[in-house]
């Protein structure tokens, strides 16, 4: 499993790919001239019993028309944590040594999961020379899923990713904030992500929170009137707890939020960004990281960028992992 990016390839193509429930999504972008990038493909396929997952993601490869090295691909459902420390400057084995023992302090099972971690800046203290670390851990077993799933569909994992730092990237590298921390909110189905992510310039790891409940829960109650009362609490407690985290991330970055971007699901309901807006108190807004992308040869439609672009925010942070 890779946290974060590798080294970039000038002029290579970069693929991710975000494997849903119910949706696959792939996106190919290349580094453009300017320093920008170019969006060479993108598509989405419904998965379903009919149609085994392997092959739905073959069908995607070769809509691609072209054959890169391989795919980052996202980690999917799975309980993963995302952690900031900071040791004495050390070789990096000696650090990821350090951020195993330190994965060890928070959960029991630290040998069912797989560790990776990124320097994300250095600093001296009284005590000497420092290092901030993000560290990552993902169980072992959904990471060894994943690979597999991969292999049956004659695809090489370049890296596995959870969501929240796959999305994280995307908004890293897309949207660089500037002055102040940049909060976007993934609302699934049923689940939903708050990714913070800090300007370039603060050597601050990004602030990944997972939320159970997405669209299907907020929409429940209108389909089942008997289960109004339980689904008026569902609805409460997840707003409680995208309250607590949109708290969580500003307290931890040290600057409110002016405003959260929305992607995925939520994104295009107009009702939930204004019922959004007025129970967060915070204005929301529907982002679409593919219009920051230059259009080049194999690109999808422009009815296809706006139609599906909020729902490929982490297929493109997934393709974008090498240039962080």
């Amino acid at each position: 499993m890779a946290a974060l990016g590798r080294e970039r390839r000038r002029g290579a193509l970069r693929v991710g790919l975000d494997v849903g429930r119910k949706t696959a999504r792939i996106l190919a972008l290349s580094p453009a001239e300017n320093g920008g990038y170019v969006l060479r493909g993108a598509s989405a396929a419904e998965l379903s019993d009919s149609l085994p997952v392997e092959k739905a993601l073959r069908n995607l490869w070769a809509g691609l028309g072209t054959r890169p090295a391989g795919v980052h691909c996202n980690l999917g459902p799975a309980k993963v944590i995302v952690h900031e420390a900071q040791f004495p400057e050390m070789p990096q084995e000696d650090i990821r040594s350090a951020a195993r023992i330190e994965v060890g302090q928070l959960i029991p099972d630290v040998e069912g999961m797989i560790l990776d971690f990124q320097v994300i800046g250095r600093f001296s203290t009284a005590e000497g020379s420092q290092v901030g670390v993000l560290i990552v851990a993902a169980p072992r077993e959904a990471v060894s899923a994943r690979v597999e799933l991969l292999s049956r569909a004659r695809l090489q994992a370049l890296s596995v990713v959870p969501d929240g730092i796959a999305l994280a990237n995307a908004v890293a590298v897309l949207r660089p904030p500037e002055g102040r921390a940049e909060l976007v909110l993934d609302i699934g189905e049923e689940a939903t992500t708050l990714v913070a992510v800090m300007p370039g310039a603060e050597a601050v790891a990004p602030v990944v929170r997972y939320v159970p409940g997405g669209l299907r829960l907020l929409a429940a109650g209108e389909a089942a009137p008997r289960d109004t009362k339980q689904s008026q609490a569902e609805k409460e407690q997840w707003l409680q707890q995208v309250e607590r985290s949109v708290e969580f991330a500003s307290g931890k970055l040290g600057a409110a939020a002016q405003h959260i971007l929305v992607v995925g699901h939520g994104a295009d309901s107009a009702e939930l960004l204004e019922w959004g807006k007025q129970n967060l108190a915070i204005p929301l807004y529907r982002w679409n990281p593919l219009k920051s992308l230059e259009r080049g040869r194999g690109a999808p439609s422009q009815q296809f960028v706006k139609e599906h672009g909020p729902h490929m925010a982490v297929a493109a942070g997934l393709a974008l992992m090498e240039e962080r």
